[in-house]
Formats: C-alpha cells, sequence, structure tokens
C-alpha cells in the first residue's frame, strides 16, 4: 500500500490483464495499522501516532495506505478473478506477551519484523512528514 495512485487499476487489473486463463496471483498486502490483540496499545502511543500520520501523509500525496482486506477481495472479483481468498495472518511486532504460546518461529519473526520498522523508520517517514506535512527536521526526530 501507499505505492500506488489506484491500487485497483495499477495492481489488480493489470495483473489480471497480465495473466494467462488460468493463472493466479498472490499477493501480501502489511494493514496500515498497528494494534495489540490483548488491546495494551494505547491509541496515543508513539507508534499508533507515527502510524496514523504516516497514513494520513500518503493521503495527501494520492497514494493511500488505508485499504481493507475487504475492499482488495472486492477489487480481485471486479475485475474478473475469481475464487478468491483470504488468509488474514498476524505479523507481530517484537516477542509479544509471554502469557501467550508463542512457537519460537513467530518470535523470531517478530524480531525480525521488529528490526525491518526500526530500520525503515526513516525511509517510510522522511519525504512524507518533510514534504507532504512541512514538518522541520527537529519534529520528525521528536
Amino acid at each position: 500500500m501507499g505505492c500506488w495512485n489506484d491500487i485497483k487499476k495499477e495492481l489488480v487489473q493489470e495483473s489480471f490483464d497480465s495473466l494467462r486463463p488460468g493463472g493466479w496471483l498472490e499477493t501480501q498486502e502489511i494493514a496500515s495499522l498497528v494494534e495489540c490483540d490483548d488491546g495494551s496499545l494505547p491509541p496515543d502511543s508513539s507508534l499508533s501516532r507515527w502510524i496514523q500520520q504516516v497514513n494520513a501523509a500518503s493521503s495527501i500525496l494520492g497514494r493511500p495506505r488505508e485499504v481493507s482486506s475487504q475492499q482488495m477481495v472486492q477489487w480481485y472479483k471486479e475485475v474478473g478473478f475469481v475464487d478468491v481468498e483470504l488468509v488474514p495472518f498476524r505479523l507481530p511486532i517484537g516477542y509479544g506477551p509471554n502469557d501467550r504460546p508463542n512457537t519460537l518461529a513467530i518470535k523470531d519473526l517478530g524480531l525480525l519484523w521488529r528490526m525491518v520498522m526500526l530500520q525503515s523508520l526513516d525511509t517510510l517517514s522522511l519525504r512524507l512528514f518533510h514534504d507532504i506535512l512541512g514538518w522541520s527536521d527537529v519534529e520528525i526526530r521528536v
């Protein structure tokens, strides 16, 4: 999300048009929301505020990130895909709560995703916050 001006046309329709009959397409989209299963992430947390600002700036730029999985399914069907299947997958950031059973693979995935998020904060934020929202360098770093 956030890469296209018109996701339905530029991703879904073009993919459908490029496939031969009987071909299939798999996409994996990351929801542009950050939340905790147990509700422990406050809506005014730094992480929540950051993703809200990224989403707002992306929308102003004309490259929306807030597209629901149900909207994506609808677009797939509208352009002609059949047997469209949505398979939700929760992606942890860090280890997560200790009181829930997690396999080592999920914990490792959570730690890797945390590293990816931390290393990509600048890439995901700087242009949007500076050029689109008009924030100063100091405001961005805070």
